[in-house]
């Protein structure tokens, strides 16, 4: 593994050095462009203006009297002219030299356009509380994962990275926190089709031109599944000009952020010895033992293995490639692009990986002059190659596997490991795989036909998608070639590897997975402008149907491991199973919207949707929404701050949106295979249905009611951006189980009802700061968000006990016992009241809460934290000159808590701070128990002693790039040539850290033991060229 990232690390320097040195001797033949750029409104000229040629980073900005120069490789280019506040606007340069430009600011002339729902808006026009992230801001992220590259980027998206394996990331994508008791996931939109959480991640961030995200009532539009937020994602399109080809290949290196250090042989013979002493047990090991273990004099008979580098790898490689072409003609414009991306696993061995393959084609072609058709066609395949073993049981089985275990002998045969499971082996394909195909195939046609002839505004816009899925799935699961050492024959006895002390036998499944979706669309549309009032609107028709279906088989005793197919095993227990359902929705909606004069603005929508989940009576529900905008900066009173306040706009929404994600067919009787009766002489075995769930036959929607009031501003010459949110909304009929009010003796299991009661409120702030100075930019920015939630109705009974009350509390939170400390010395045990029968020095201490003289189930409390922080925030720096930019952002989070309490001390490999910290009788003072085991009464009592904070501030990533001059790379026919160094989750600073005395575990971690496949530190170097 060294050896390949040090020929990685070579590679990429002699590429580096070689094109340096090759665009350093280039002489170009190029074209001067210069002019003067002027504000419309004021005729005033305009300093620090961008101009770029299109399609390519290079260019340059206007000076202090708003002129400018820039190379150019043809005549024929475009140039692009942009300035925060203004619209952006491309002019092409049709052969001349010199071109001077009016640009029209964001109020007169039309800002860029933001996705909403169904249609977009002018970015100066919304109303309601939408945060937008550009394509380009994305495009370079190194993870797999589109998620991981908007942590911390937009306001009230709250994501939490918990780790997985490349292709298995484990994301928690909440927007404006948690609302509702069941799911909470957000609706995905890509290019107007609901898609699955997936879908999104799979996309390549190349492909992707903006990704907006529906916080509040502006959500409404989507009714059934708009309760829990909306992200909505556009890909990039062709445009009337020149073919513009990019390529974009980047290679790098990852590790995990940390990993923990963990005991090695005598300190872990040392603690057991303690702990086996501790409960009057003969010691589990010998002086001489932990002599021996210290020393590594004998490592046949007393090893000190390092599992973690014995199953892992420190680093492993990863590279991508993108190729994207775009262009076209007045009738006629595309969008290609393929994208491959192949990622390692940590695993040692180099046997797991996971590849990726996508191909994308969107086309616009303006049939005549009334009528545009839209094709988009995607194609992506997804190879994963990964242990049988998940990423929680290898690293779990690399901690219950002692350093006195042989990961290899000295002689290198593999050592038996736990109970016949060695993770060293079980991480390679010696140990078997699971190999996941998934084929996709996701098309997309629309039509836009102009209606002006029969009404001026008019248009009629229709939208069908055919999307096909096939996951194919093999788990082969074998026996291998284990060894002990024989003490008493000083020889190798063979063992068989297995994944369980049952298992004696290969075996394999296979299994095929089909999902298709349909869906249609057709809107009538409206769009007018009278002098100075313009209305909008749509009404819309919409459908989606789904299918799934799943067929499994299963065999055991392959014949030969070299030949993995079913048809070579032992028909003996074979097995057979498959499932498959629809799903469907229908919707009816419009929406219209007026402004007058851009200072007064309104939207409203009304959509009634129709969900498969609910019985007929019931299957219907009404979402409406209204928003409202005042752009008070445009009125005749604020004339007096129009020096520095530029523009301020007041907005409110309110909105009701319903949730259908829950579980399917809960008002139907369901039935399945699980008994059987004998019948006959011979007693024949007859199998049967059985009820499997409580129906509720009035089950219904789940409703949010949401309120949202805001500001958007922007001052000093359209440098500093400003965006402000408080919202408060009401989550009601939440499917909930009246089994709170229900005594547990009377055995009921009762329905779902549509009875709970969620309240969630927050806040959001944004701010932005952009200027140039001369050949300088400079930006900083950054965004907070802050929520809480609290449960109204849970069907307590009112004489509930305070610690077990949820109503009027936080959804997520700890059921713990108060702790202060530990017992030090038997004085101070002798001197408490109230402590657990037994306890001795090096116990923690536990809190008599109701001063009843004893500690029992009743002193425990509820703490209102969670994993979910309330406060999430990032914030970016950037500085460029000229060519040269640094850019770094940094995320964060506090108020969240994790729980890590190594419940299986004693069978498993601590980590070393439950060494170094531990109470002895020589270090009394200890911030750590005494050693324990895993059934200790007296330590593992769920209690706040081992919540840690999990607050954190992350160098999330950190980019220095260089733009080489037009002037040296024109000549080769190159538009564009810029090489890039980043680093992703660089350092993390946290408070977990500073308790444990080391960087053990991410603070974003889930699994409350720490076996999970760790956040990834990733360094990649890049290069973009456009032709």
């Amino acid at each position: 593994m060294e050896k390949n990232i040090r020929w990685i690390t070579v590679g990429l320097g002699v590429m580096f050095l070689s094109l340096f040195e090759l665009t350093a001797n280039l002489y170009a033949q190029q074209q001067n462009v210069n002019g003067t750029v002027t504000d419309a409104s004021t005729s005033e000229t305009m300093p620090g203006v961008n101009v770029l040629v299109k399609g390519t980073t290079m260019g340059t900005s206007t000076d202090a009297e708003g002129r400018y120069e820039l190379a150019v490789s043809s005549l024929s280019d475009t140039l692009v002219f942009s300035f925060v506040g203004y619209r952006t606007q491309e002019v092409p340069i049709n052969g001349r030299t010199s071109i001077d430009l009016e640009l029209q600011s964001q109020a007169i002339g039309g800002e860029e356009l933001v996705v909403v729902g169904y249609s977009e808006q002018q970015r100066g026009d919304l109303t309601g509380s939408i945060s937008q992230i550009d394509g380009q801001e994305i495009a370079e992220v190194p993870t797999l994962e589109i998620s991981r590259g908007l942590q911390g980027k937009m306001s009230g998206l709250k994501i939490n990275d918990r780790g997985g394996e490349p292709g298995s990331a484990n994301m928690d994508i909440l927007v404006r926190g948690k609302e509702t008791l069941g799911n909470n996931s957000p609706l995905v939109i890509i290019d107007g089709i609901p898609s699955g959480m997936g879908d999104l991640e799979s996309l390549s961030s190349r492909d992707i031109s903006s990704v907006n995200v529906l916080k509040d009532a502006s959500a409404a539009i989507y009714g059934a599944r708009a309760a829990n937020g909306v992200i909505l994602v556009t890909t990039k399109r062709g445009a009337e000009g020149t073919t513009e080809l990019s390529i974009n290949a980047s290679s790098g290196i990852s590790k995990f952020t940390r990993v923990p250090e963990v005991m090695n042989s005598w300190q872990l013979a040392t603690y057991q010895n303690e702990m086996q002493e501790r409960y009057g047990r003969v010691k589990s090991w010998t002086e001489e033992d932990i002599r021996l273990f210290r020393e590594g004099t004998n490592p046949i008979t007393h090893p000190n293995t390092d599992w973690h580098n014995a199953v892992f790898d420190d680093y492993t490689p990863e590279s991508r490639i993108n190729i994207a072409a775009s262009g076209g003609t007045e009738s006629v414009q595309y969008y290609i692009s393929g994208d491959y991306n192949n990622k390692g696993t940590n695993y040692r061995g180099n046997d797991k990986y996971f590849n990726r393959y996508q191909l994308r084609s969107n086309l616009d072609a303006q049939m005549t002059d009334y009528l545009k058709v839209s094709v988009d066609l995607t194609g992506r395949l997804g190879d994963n190659h990964r242990p049988v073993m998940d990423a929680a049981g290898l690293f779990h089985r690399s901690v219950i596997a002692y350093p006195m275990q042989h990961a290899f002998h000295p002689n290198g045969l593999p050592g038996y490991g736990s109970v016949g499971f060695n993770p060293a082996i079980g991480v390679t394909d010696e140990a078997g795989w699971i190999d996941t195909q998934d084929k996709d195939l996701k098309s997309r046609l629309s039509f836009d036909l102009d209606m002006q002839s029969l009404l001026s505004g008019l248009s009629l816009r229709g939208i069908a998608s055919f999307n096909y899925n096939i996951r194919d799935s093999e788990e082969f699961r074998p026996t291998w070639d284990l060894w002990t050492y024989n003490v008493e024959t000083d020889s190798y006895d063979h063992q068989l590897g297995k994944f369980s002390e049952t298992q004696t036998f290969s075996s394999l499944e296979q299994s095929n997975n089909i999902n298709r979706q349909t869906y249609y669309n057709i809107s009538l549309r409206y769009d007018q402008n009278f002098e100075d009032h313009n209305v909008s609107g749509f009404i819309a028709y919409e459908q989606d149907e789904g299918y799934s279906s799943q067929l499994t088989g299963y065999r055991r005793d392959l014949i030969n491991r070299q030949r993995v197919h079913l048809d070579l095993a032992s028909t003996n227990e074979q097995r057979t199973s498959g499932i498959s359902f629809n799903t469907g929705r229908l919707s009816y909606f419009g929406s219209i919207s007026y402004n007058y004069d851009r200072r007064y603005l309104i939207d409203v929508t009304v959509r009634r949707d129709g969900s498969y989940n609910f019985p007929e009576d019931e299957r219907f529900g009404t979402f409406p929404s209204v928003s409202v905008g005042w752009r008070i900066s445009d009125e005749p009173f604020m004339d007096a701050s129009s020096n520095w306040l530029d523009d301020l706009k007041i907005r409110s929404t309110y909105g009701i949106m319903g949730n259908d994600r829950v579980p399917n067919f809960q008002y139907l009787t369901q039935y399945g295979l699980g008994s059987f009766w004998l019948f006959g002489e011979e007693a024949e075995r007859n199998d049967g249905f059985q009820q499997i769930n409580d129906p509720n036959p009035n089950i219904t929607w789940e409703v949010a009611k949401n309120w949202n009031i805001g500001f958007d501003a922007s001052l000093f010459d359209e440098k500093l951006g400003i965006i402000f949110d408080y919202y408060y909304n009401k989550r009601r009929d939440i499917l909930i189980q009246r089994n709170e009010s229900v005594p547990d003796i009377t055995g009921l299991s009762l329905p779902r009802e549509n009875l709970g009661k969620v309240d969630n409120s927050g806040v959001e702030f944004e701010m932005n700061y952009l200027t140039t100075i001369g050949d300088f930019q400079y930006s900083v920015g950054g965004q907070v968000s802050y929520n809480r939630n609290e449960v109204v109705y849970l069907d307590e009974p009112p004489n509930v006990a305070d610690y077990r009350k949820r109503e009027g509390r936080p959804i997520d939170s700890w059921l713990v016992y108060k702790t202060d400390g530990i017992f030090n010395t038997q004085e101070e045990i002798d001197n408490t009241e109230a402590t657990l029968s037994g306890t001795k020095p090096g116990d923690i201490k536990y809190v008599d809460l109701n001063g009843d003289g004893s500690i029992t189930g009743d002193d425990r409390y509820r703490k209102y934290t969670s994993q979910t922080p309330r406060i999430q925030f990032g914030f970016n720096a950037g500085v460029g000159y000229k060519g040269l930019r640094v850019d770094a952002f940094f995320q964060g989070q506090t108020q969240a808590e994790n729980y890590i309490a190594h419940t299986r001390a004693g069978e498993e490999t601590l980590p070393t701070y439950f060494f170094e910290k531990r109470w002895t009788a020589d270090n009394p003072n200890a911030e750590y128990p005494r050693a324990y085991e895993r059934r200790d009464f007296f330590n593992l009592q769920t209690s706040d002693f081992w919540l840690y904070d999990a607050s954190f501030i992350r160098l999330k990533d950190l980019t220095l790039s260089y733009n080489l001059p037009v002037e040296m790379i024109s000549n080769i026919g190159m538009r564009s040539m810029r090489f890039y160094l980043r680093g992703y989750n660089l350092w993390t600073i946290d408070r977990m850290s500073d308790r444990m005395g080391g960087e053990y575990y991410d603070p974003e971690m889930e699994d409350d033991d720490g076996k999970f496949y760790p956040q990834q530190t990733i360094f990649t170097a890049g290069l973009s060229i456009n032709l």
